[in-house]
């Protein structure tokens, strides 16, 4: 494993944060993924122009990859979606031993691991998230999930990915308000969980954060501790929707 780089298990699922995180990736899919198999990315269209380019210099060889962009936007998670994801799949030949790799926020892990999870009963999936809200939460703890018209995550399945990997310099492409997103959602992890990591978070604004790679682990560690006691959300993982109810119906 590279110098500098955290490792985390969520749900069995190992979780890579760190600058070193995509040489590790390059490092898995030299191992374990032969050619022939299949290597199929999915983005929407604003993290496929800001942060396919990036990806592909700290891993030349996804340049090879199969390609699925569609829409950006949570109005976009949906089992339309979906259909065109799987129609996708099946023109690049993926099957049980392909590798579908979710470039993206919340909405591609999600959309993208409930796409993975059962087209040919099951096919692995890797989640990079480019997102806060993604490093902290969405990427990593097994829920993938669709939209069915105003029901938020109302058909999924609980499936976790094969590794997730969390370059903190995908942060640099942010705009502000996503950047807030998951500022919010880091607050509440340190909320329900650690008050010294939420006096630390409130003393130093968001706008003034210039190393995020700490904060990022410790909101990991809160995730990480809760979901591997209760992985099926039937007790203390209740705990990570604290807002989250109220504002779905928001």
């Amino acid at each position: 494993m590279a110098k500098n780089l955290n490792n985390f298990n969520v749900a069995g699922s190992p979780v890579y944060v760190g600058n070193a995180a995509l040489q590790e990736l390059e490092s898995h899919l030299r191992i374990h993924y032969a050619e022939k198999d299949g290597i199929i990315i999915l983005a929407d269209e604003n993290t496929y122009n800001q942060c396919y380019s990036l990806l592909i210099k700290e891993v030349p060889r996804l340049a090879r990859a199969y390609k699925i962009v569609i829409p950006a936007g949570e109005s976009y998670k949906t089992l339309e979606s979906c259909e065109k994801v799987w129609n996708q799949l099946a023109v690049a030949g993926a099957n049980r031993r392909s590798l579908l790799i979710n470039l993206g926020g919340g909405m591609i892990s999600d959309l993208g691991g409930f796409a993975a999870s059962v087209f040919h009963r099951g096919m692995e999936f890797i989640n990079i998230p480019t997102s806060l809200l993604g490093m902290i939460d969405a990427s990593m703890g097994g829920k993938t999930g669709i939209d069915l018209y105003s029901l938020k995550n109302i058909i999924g399945v609980f499936s976790n990915p094969a590794a997730v990997y969390v370059w903190p310099q995908f942060l640099n492409t942010l705009p502000l308000r996503q950047r807030l997103s998951g500022y919010a959602e880091m607050m509440k992890h340190a909320l329900i969980a650690d008050y010294n990591f939420w006096n630390r978070l409130i003393a130093l604004p968001m706008a003034v954060i210039s190393d995020w790679e700490n904060f990022i682990v410790e909101a990991i560690q809160i995730k990480a501790e809760i979901v591997n006691r209760d992985p099926f959300e039937k007790g203390d993982r209740m705990l990570l929707n604290f807002g989250h109810t109220l504002g779905h119906a928001f």
